[in-house]
């Protein structure tokens, strides 16, 4: 103010510090202000990804903060909690008579399906592994793997939506986690393969990662009866060496008459 130093502001050097003493702490987060150098990626306390680091390692630092994530879809509200399990809900309200509020309780929990052994863990496969299970990335994984080993179309809309991805940050990679052995599926599509196989269908999820600007939960679909695939979108993965995008270099060719 009035040509006053700026830089030398006593608010201005207490932020400073602050921001310092975060840089270095263990948790490697690099930006409080929800934005990172090339302001393209806005999340509240990003935790800096390093080179070699896996994609679980880097999935379980992101979710430290939130581990669950929920999205209402009119009657049911789903809700995904990283390495712990997928739930499908409905709630009634009612009145608590101690306050006289109005207050949510589950009516209808289904389970979609554990962590737990469903394949995702470091004992399955290593994380040298961890590409195979990659699908869509221009140049590298698995773009032929079927999405919860089902053939046939896996979505209605052919993905992410353009404002779901992360522009020019990523090369359209997801990562595939398979959520099984959740609670029966009494749904009358299934009758027959329940007779016929003489197996009881579990319900169960797959839940693939992606770059994006939030940690959100961003798309529900139920692809076939019972089975659920859960598109949820990490920041921090805009950053791992398997979603970002490959550098194009440009050439200039002159051509000469002859």
């Amino acid at each position: 103010e009035n040509g006053g130093d700026f830089l030398n502001h006593p608010s201005f050097r207490r932020v400073k510090r602050a921001l310092q003493k975060t840089r270095g702490n263990k948790m490697g987060v690099v930006d409080l202000i929800g934005e990172d150098e090339d302001n393209s990626i806005r999340s509240p306390l990003f935790i800096k990804v390093k080179d070699g680091m896996s994609i679980r390692d880097t999935l379980d630092q992101a979710f430290r903060k939130e581990p669950c994530l929920k999205k209402n879809l009119g009657w049911w509200t789903y809700k995904f909690c990283h390495s712990r399990f997928v739930r499908q809900i409905h709630t009634r309200s009612v009145v608590d008579s101690s306050t006289g509020f109005a207050k949510q309780i589950p009516e209808v929990d289904h389970s979609l399906g554990a962590y737990l052994n469903s394949g995702n863990s470091i004992t399955d496969y290593p994380n040298e592994e961890e590409h195979l299970h990659v699908l869509n990335a221009s140049g590298t994984g698995h773009a032929d793997w079927e999405i919860g080993h089902r053939k046939g179309p896996i979505t209605q809309n052919g993905g992410l939506t353009k404002n779901e991805k992360q522009p020019g940050r990523n090369n359209g990679a997801m990562f595939v986690q398979e959520y099984a052995h959740g609670e029966d599926c009494d749904h009358e599509d299934v009758a027959d393969s329940v007779v016929k196989g003489g197996n009881v269908v579990e319900r169960s999820t797959t839940v693939r990662f992606s770059c994006g600007k939030r940690l959100e939960l961003i798309d529900i679909k139920e692809d076939s009866t019972c089975h659920y695939i859960f598109d949820v979108t990490v920041p921090e993965l805009c950053h791992h060496e398997l979603f970002r995008a490959v550098a194009t270099k440009t050439q200039v060719v002159k051509c000469l008459p002859v």
